[in-house]
């Protein structure tokens, strides 16, 4: 990823879409880009990779994510 690209996405904001697997319907949010990096596939291609930070996460959405995370880490597996 040429860095123009990484510093245009570092600190945007973007709105996001997760479905959980709580048979609920998916939570859209608004996120800032806290940091981008490169990332090989198994193909050894690059891809990028983004670590995103939730900014305006209500209770209910938190509760939710924190709920799919402890069951994923419980059944040993990536959420």
């Amino acid at each position: 990823m040429p860095a123009p690209v990484r510093d245009t996405l570092e600190g945007a904001l973007l709105t996001v879409e997760i479905q959980l697997p709580d048979g609920e319907p998916p939570l859209r949010l608004t996120s800032r880009v806290r940091w981008v990096q490169l990332a090989v596939n198994g193909a050894g291609e690059e891809t990028g990779v983004l670590g995103l930070e939730f900014v305006l996460l209500g209770a209910r959405d938190h509760v939710r994510i924190q709920a799919a995370l402890i069951a994923a880490a419980r059944a040993g597996q990536p959420l």
